[in-house]
């Protein structure tokens, strides 16, 4: 049975893993403040802002030796990024980055981009302004809405991740004279909010949707890899507020040739194919460092414990580094 955790609690103690800090919760409750380890610490925020024709992310990584920010959109008809990122070298230094999941402001400037990202328990701003891009989001958090926070030790390292799905937003971005507006019931957001640390070698695959299907409002997070040995997965599905937290590993399997075909996830009580209708492909070479990522972009179709999922927007991934 996997330790769930229900008070405050720090996720280190003297720069390693604090052992009561590994299990999960139904909110942020773990401090994340890292001491030591320089050079292996990775924290980023990840936004990602769905509609029925447009996906926005806005994402702000801190690796140590390199910070990177980014934000992008894409037309899901016209299968066309528009993107802007930014690099530098050392990091974010100067930049407090905050230390628990849902709190806290910070802004970072690079290259010309600026990002800036203002989060409580009532919800988030993302703002991002640079190159021709505009972008200005606000996230809403329901009162007494769940979220998936893991914890759990790494072959050589730790994690904590916050998955925050479902949440309603609405804003727009701006690129050049072209503009796209999120708004009304299918606008929603989702964030990714980590702080580790990790071998040099990572990989994982993620899926995270959402949507209202019948009567529900539906929040899906499945993950595998990274997890397999951590003794806690990162699977979830959130209903009307509410996490049903699942305890089982699950398998991704697609076809690396050609990330437009179907991906399948299954496992004790997830069946479940994303059925692209977009994608991403990145590639961040950074010397002895370098990042991989496979996106889908797409429909999901089956079903998650005793509900059906499908309808549901999201995306599945495939992420290598060495980092």
């Amino acid at each position: 049975m996997e330790h769930e955790v229900t008070g405050p609690i720090a996720l280190c103690v003297d720069g390693a893993l604090n052992p009561a800090a590994v299990g999960w919760s139904r909110t942020p409750l773990h401090d994340c403040a890292i001491a030591g380890s320089w050079g292996r610490r990775k924290r980023w925020h990840h936004w990602a802002v769905t509609s029925r024709a447009h996906v926005a992310m806005v994402t702000v990584a801190d690796l140590d030796y390199v910070g990177v920010a980014s934000v992008a959109v894409i037309e899901l008809g016209e299968g066309k990024w528009r993107e802007r990122v930014a690099v530098r070298p050392l990091g974010w230094r100067g930049v407090a980055l905050p230390e628990r999941a849902s709190a806290g402001a910070f802004s970072v400037h690079a290259m010309g981009l600026r990002v800036a990202i203002e989060d409580n328990a009532g919800g988030a701003r993302l703002l991002a302004r640079g190159q021709g891009f505009e972008l200005d989001m606000k996230v809403t958090r329901p009162v007494g809405h769940q979220t998936l926070n893991i914890a759990l030790p790494l072959s050589d390292g730790f994690q904590f991740t916050s998955k925050q799905a479902a949440l309603p937003a609405e804003g727009e971005v701006r690129v050049g004279r072209h503009v796209v507006r999120f708004a009304g019931d299918d606008a929603l957001a989702c964030l990714d909010y980590g702080r580790g640390v990790w071998p040099y070698r990572t990989e994982w695959n993620w899926a995270a949707a959402h949507g209202r299907v019948g009567a529900h409002m539906l929040g899906l997070n499945l993950g595998g890899r990274w997890t397999d040995f951590g003794g806690v997965t990162e699977n979830g599905l959130v209903v009307d507020g509410v996490l049903h937290k699942l305890e089982d590993r699950v398998v991704f399997s697609h076809d690396g040739s050609d990330v437009r075909r179907p991906w399948r996830i299954h496992g004790p009580g997830v069946a479940v194919t994303v059925h692209p209708c977009g994608d991403r492909k990145a590639r961040l070479p950074l010397g002895v460092a370098s990042a991989r990522l496979e996106m889908a972009l797409g429909h999901f179709e089956g079903r998650v414990l005793d509900f059906d999922v499908s309808g549901l927007f999201g995306w599945a991934e495939e992420f290598h580094a060495r980092w």
